[in-house]
C-alpha cells in the first residue's frame, strides 16, 4: 500500500519561497501589514500589529498604535511529554517566565496574559502564584481585545468579530487557520473535524475541558485569596478528565486541512482557557517572551533538524502495519529494508493526543503492553517526513 506523505505548509508557501520585505511591513503605519516566511527550520512572522478588522473602544482609551513585531518559531515543531504553562516558563535573568500563547495570521498577538495578581490588601504586596484573569478583570471591546498603554493592541480571548464577520466561520466548515503558537503548532478556532484521522466525519464545534474548581479558595483573605472560585484567577480552574477530546492545553493530534498528514494543533474555544494556557511543543521560541530584557531568539538553534526538501510535497513511501487491529505487537512492513534503519521516532497517541509509546528506533515490533482499548494513531518519522496511520487496539 502506497502512502502520501504530505507536509502541511501549503497555505503560505507563498512566504516560504519569498524573502519578507520587513521594512515595507513596519513603515506602514495605517492599515494592517504582515508577512509570514519560511527558512530551512524557522517560520519568521513580521508585523506591524494593526487589526485587518474594526475594533471598539475601552475605557482607558489607549490609541492602537502601529508596532514593529517579529516572531521565530519552528517550523517543524515537535510535541513534548509535558505542557509548560504561559504563567510558569523558568527564569531568566531581566526577563519575565510569562509568554504570550501566540499570533494570529493577521500579526495580533494572542495574549491571554493579565500581567496582574492577587494584592495582599495590607502591604500591597503581589502573590503571583494567583494571576488574575484578565477578561474579568480588564474593559474589552467586542473582539475581547484591547491595547495596552504602548498602544499595543491584542486578544485576550475570542475575537468573535473577526471571526464570524471577517473570516466567515460559521461552523459548517472547518475553522481555517487561525495562527500560531509560540511552540510553532497551528491555531484554529472550536470547528474542527469530528474524527480527528479523516473529514468525512464532518466538523463539530469543539469546548475546553476545564471547568471550575468546587467550594471555596484556601487563602484568608490577606495574603491569599479565599472566597469561593469564581473565575477572577486562573487558578480557579482545574482540567481533570484524561479522556476529554482536548488536552489541558486544548490540543490534540490530527489532520486538518492546511495539515493533511496529521500534526498536533490548538483549538480556541468559547469556554475557558478560551485562548490556551500552556504548550505541548518541545521548543518555544524567546521572540514571545514577555519583559524587557528578554534573550535573543532560540528556534534557529533548538528547533528540530534543517530540512532540505521543504517544499517536496509528495513523496511516495511503501509502508504498512500489521496485525491492525491489535492485541500485544505491530510490525511495519516495508519493501524496501532500508527504511527500518531510517527511522528517527515512533509515536502512538490516543485522540486527545497524549503519548503512549515512544522510541527513537524500530526493533522488529512494536508492543502495546499497558495501552488501552481503543483508537490511536501510530507516527513514523522517516528523516524529513512523517507518516501517519490510525490503529487500533483489543483486549
Amino acid at each position: 500500500m502506497k502512502q502520501k506523505l504530505l507536509f502541511g505548509f501549503l497555505l503560505f508557501a507563498i512566504y516560504a519561497r519569498a524573502q519578507c520585505d520587513f521594512n515595507l511591513i513596519f513603515s506602514n503605519d495605517s492599515t494592517n501589514a504582515v508577512c509570514i516566511q519560511q527558512d530551512d527550520k524557522v517560520r519568521t512572522i513580521y508585523s506591524n500589529n494593526l487589526p485587518n478588522h474594526s475594533f471598539g473602544t475601552w475605557p482607558s482609551n489607549n490609541p492602537v498604535d502601529p508596532q514593529q513585531l517579529t516572531f521565530n518559531m519552528c517550523a517543524f515543531p515537535q510535541k513534548a511529554s509535558e505542557p509548560i504553562s504561559i504563567y510558569d516558563s523558568g527564569n531568566f535573568m531581566g526577563c519575565t517566565p510569562y509568554i504570550e500563547f501566540g499570533v494570529g495570521i493577521n500579526g495580533i498577538r494572542m495574549a491571554p496574559f493579565g500581567a496582574r495578581w492577587f494584592v495582599n490588601p495590607n502591604n500591597q504586596q503581589e502573590n503571583r502564584d494567583w494571576n488574575a484573569e484578565a477578561l474579568v478583570l480588564f474593559n474589552m471591546d467586542f473582539n475581547n481585545s484591547h491595547s495596552n498603554p504602548s498602544g499595543e493592541y491584542h486578544y485576550h480571548g475570542i475575537p468573535m468579530s473577526y471571526f464570524t464577520d471577517s473570516l466567515g466561520i460559521d461552523g459548517s466548515a472547518h475553522s481555517p487557520l487561525i495562527g500560531y503558537a509560540a511552540d510553532g503548532f497551528p491555531i484554529y478556532y472550536k470547528y474542527v473535524y469530528t474524527d480527528p484521522s479523516q473529514p468525512s466525519g464532518g466538523v463539530s464545534a469543539f469546548t475546553s475541558g476545564h471547568s471550575l474548581r468546587p467550594g471555596d479558595r484556601p487563602g484568608n483573605g490577606i495574603t491569599a485569596p479565599d472566597g469561593p472560585y469564581d473565575g477572577l484567577y486562573v487558578e480557579d480552574y482545574e482540567f481533570l478528565d484524561p479522556n476529554w477530546p482536548l488536552d489541558e492545553c486544548n490540543g490534540r493530534f490530527g489532520i486538518t486541512p492546511e495539515y493533511p498528514a496529521g500534526t498536533y494543533y490548538y483549538v480556541m474555544t468559547d469556554n475557558w482557557p478560551y485562548i490556551p494556557r500552556c504548550f505541548y511543543g518541545s521548543v518555544i521560541d524567546n521572540s514571545f517572551r514577555i519583559g524587557m530584557n528578554c534573550p535573543s531568539s532560540n528556534a534557529a538553534i533548538d528547533c528540530s533538524e534543517e530540512i532540505t526538501s521543504t517544499f517536496a510535497l509528495v513523496e511516495e513511501v511503501e509502508l504498512s502495519i500489521a496485525p491492525n487491529p491489535s492485541t500485544s505487537t505491530l510490525r511495519l512492513i516495508s519493501d524496501d529494508p532500508s527504511l527500518y534503519a531510517k527511522i528517527t521516532q515512533l509515536s502512538i497517541y490516543d485522540l486527545n493526543g497524549k503519548v503512549w509509546y515512544q522510541s527513537e528506533r524500530y526493533k522488529n515490533e512494536i508492543a502495546l503492553s499497558g495501552i488501552p482499548q481503543g483508537s490511536y494513531f501510530l507516527q513514523v518519522d522517516v528523516g524529513a517526513y512523517q507518516i501517519t496511520k490510525k490503529i487500533l487496539v483489543q483486549p
